[in-house]
C-alpha cells in the first residue's frame, strides 16, 4: 500500500507481551515490564536516572518558558514524585500522554482534555493501552460491541451530530475504555484515579483572571511558534480571535486561514477576518478542499486508522496532508468549556438529567455513565467550587468530540489547542460565570482588549440578531426577555 506510513500515524501502544505491531514503529521498554511501540511520527521524549523514567508521547509547552523544550521540561520535572509531577503539569499546555515509571509502579495520564488518547483493556488477565480503541481492537482481536443499545447509538443520528464520537469513557468495543481528564491510569494495579478537583479551588478576582489567561495564552502560542511552523484558523468569531489577539508579536510561521464552504460563502466568518489581517498586513488564506479528487488510497488509511469517522471532514484532511503537513494547527477546539453552554433548573440533578441535556437520553447505556459520572463528582469534587456541567463539559464532551476530530487528523498533521491546560481553564472557569455566557462573552473581549485592542473594532459574529441581543444586554433585560423566550416554547 502506498500510503503505509499512514496506518495509525502518530499512534503508540503498550504492551507487557511481545506481538507483532501492525504500523511502522518504534519500541521504548517501560520499567522492563512493558513495551511502547510508537510510530515514528509521533514526538517522543525520554528521560530517565536512577530512581526513575520519563516518557513524554507529544509536545508541552511552557507559558513561562516559551524557549524550553521538551526534554528541557521533563529534565526539571524528573525529581519529583508522582503526585507533585501531575500538579507541576498543570500550567503546562500541550497534547500529550506522559508515561511515569519507577521500581514499583507505572502511571500514564493525559493533556488537560484528554486531546491525546489513552484506550485500555484486559485480556488474559494482562492490561494493554494504545491511543486508539480500533488499535487496540485489533492488536488483541476484540470484537465490536454487541449490546444493542451502544448498536444503535453508533447507528443514530446523535452519533453523527456529536462529530461521531464516543460518549464518556465507553468505546466501540465493551473490552475497551477510555481515561478521561483529569484521571490517571496506574497500570500495574490497573486503576482509574481522580487527581483534579479534589479540593477547593481558590477564588481569583476578574481582572486577576484576565492578566493571567491573557499570559498564558500568549506564552503558549509563542512557545509553539519557536519548535513549528503555524496555522491558525480564524472566523468571525471570539475563540479563534484570542488566539489571533495572541499572535500580535508574531510576524514569521504564522499561516492565518479559514476553510471553504457552501454555509461561510460571503458571509463574516470570510470577511470578518479577512478584514482583521489585511488592515494589519497580514495574509489571510480561503483554502478549498476538494472532496471528489481525494487519493483512493490515502481513504483507505484513514478508513483503516477509524471504521467509523465523520468523513465529512475528510476532504479538508486531505487538503491538510497535501499542502500543510509540516505545520501545526492550532483550532480553539477547547475554549467552550468556559462559555457555561449547558445548565438546569433541576434542583435534583440525575444521570437520565444530564443525559437528556446532551440529547442521547434514549440510550440507557449513556444514562449509565451520566449517572457513574454523577456519582464520582458527588464523592470527590462536590465541595471542589466548579460547576457540576462545566466540568462535565470538560471530562465528556470536549473530550470525545473535539478529540475525535483531531485523533482523524493525525494522519495528515498535528494539532496542538492553545487553551488546552488544566491551570489555563481552571483560571478562566473562576471568572463569573453569568459574564461567560452568551451572547456576553465577556472574558473573551477582555482577553482580546488585554493582548490586541485592536480586533475588537470589528464585534464577533457580526449579524442584526446579534446588534439586537447586545443592545439588550446594555439595557439589561436579556436575561429576562430569553427566559420567556423559553418558557414559552416549552409551554408550545
Amino acid at each position: 500500500m502506498r500510503y503505509n506510513n499512514l496506518i495509525f500515524r502518530r499512534q503508540y501502544f503498550i504492551s507487557p507481551l511481545p506481538l507483532e505491531c501492525p504500523f511502522e514503529n518504534k519500541i521504548e521498554k517501560i520499567n522492563n515490564r512493558y513495551s511502547l511501540f510508537y510510530h515514528p511520527d509521533l514526538v517522543v521524549t525520554k528521560v530517565t536516572n536512577h530512581n526513575r523514567t520519563l516518557i513524554l508521547l507529544g509536545d508541552f509547552y511552557d507559558y513561562q518558558d516559551p524557549e524550553a523544550s521538551n526534554w528541557d521540561i521533563l529534565c526539571k520535572s524528573l525529581e519529583y514524585e508522582f503526585s507533585s509531577l501531575v500538579e507541576r503539569t498543570f500550567r503546562l499546555a500541550g497534547r500529550f500522554v506522559l508515561i511515569y515509571s519507577d521500581v514499583s509502579s507505572i502511571k500514564l495520564f493525559s493533556d488537560a482534555v484528554a486531546q491525546r488518547k489513552i484506550f485500555h483493556a484486559v485480556k488474559d488477565n494482562q492490561v494493554y493501552c494504545a491511543s486508539n480503541p480500533h488499535l487496540l481492537a485489533q492488536v488483541l482481536g476484540i470484537e465490536k460491541t454487541s449490546n444493542n443499545c451502544w448498536v444503535e447509538y453508533y447507528r443514530s443520528t446523535e452519533f453523527r451530530k456529536k462529530f461521531n464520537s464516543n460518549i464518556g469513557y465507553f468505546s466501540l468495543y465493551d473490552e475497551i475504555k477510555q481515561v478521561l481528564p483529569n484521571h490517571y491510569l496506574d497500570l500495574l494495579n490497573y486503576k482509574i484515579n481522580r487527581f483534579w478537583p479534589i479540593s477547593k479551588i481558590e477564588k481569583l478576582d476578574d481582572k486577576e483572571i484576565v492578566k493571567i489567561s491573557a499570559q498564558m495564552v500568549k506564552g503558549f502560542i509563542t512557545a509553539a511558534a519557536n519548535r513549528y511552523p503555524l496555522m491558525i484558523p480564524v472566523t468571525s468569531g471570539g475563540d479563534s480571535r484570542i488566539i489571533l489577539a495572541a499572535t500580535k508579536d508574531l510576524t514569521k510561521n504564522i499561516f492565518y486561514y479559514i476553510n471553504f464552504s457552501k454555509e461561510i460563502e460571503n458571509k463574516p466568518d470570510i470577511w470578518v477576518p479577512q478584514k482583521l489581517l489585511q488592515k494589519h498586513n497580514r495574509n489571510f488564506n480561503v483554502l478549498f478542499p476538494n472532496e471528489n479528487n481525494i487519493d483512493d488510497e490515502f481513504k483507505k488509511a484513514f478508513f483503516l486508522n477509524n471504521p467509523m469517522p465523520n468523513d465529512y471532514f475528510l476532504p479538508i484532511i486531505y487538503n491538510y496532508y497535501l499542502n500543510h503537513s509540516e505545520k501545526v494547527n492550532l483550532p480553539g477546539g477547547v475554549i467552550p468549556i468556559i462559555k457555561s453552554l449547558f445548565y438546569s433548573k433541576e434542583k435534583n440533578i440525575t444521570g437520565k438529567e444530564l443525559a437528556r441535556i446532551y440529547k442521547v437520553d434514549r440510550f440507557p447505556c449513556s444514562v449509565l455513565f451520566y449517572s457513574e459520572w454523577l456519582n464520582e463528582f458527588n464523592k470527590e469534587c462536590k465541595d471542589s467550587n466548579i460547576n457540576l456541567y462545566d466540568l462535565l463539559y470538560w471530562e465528556e464532551r470536549t473530550c470525545n468530540w473535539a478529540g475525535q476530530i483531531i485523533q482523524d487528523k493525525d494522519i495528515a498533521q498535528e494539532d496542538f489547542i492553545p487553551f488546552n491546560s488544566q491551570h489555563l481553564i481552571a483560571t478562566m472557569l473562576n471568572y463569573s460565570r453569568s459574564k461567560r455566557m452568551k451572547p456576553r462573552y465577556e472574558l473573551h473581549y477582555e482577553i482580546i482588549k488585554k493582548l490586541w485592542p485592536e480586533l475588537l473594532r470589528i464585534p464577533f459574529n457580526p449579524s442584526l440578531k446579534n446588534t439586537i441581543k447586545r443592545k439588550l444586554l446594555v439595557f439589561g433585560i436579556y436575561e429576562p426577555i430569553n427566559y420567556l423566550r423559553k418558557l414559552i416554547i416549552k409551554m408550545i
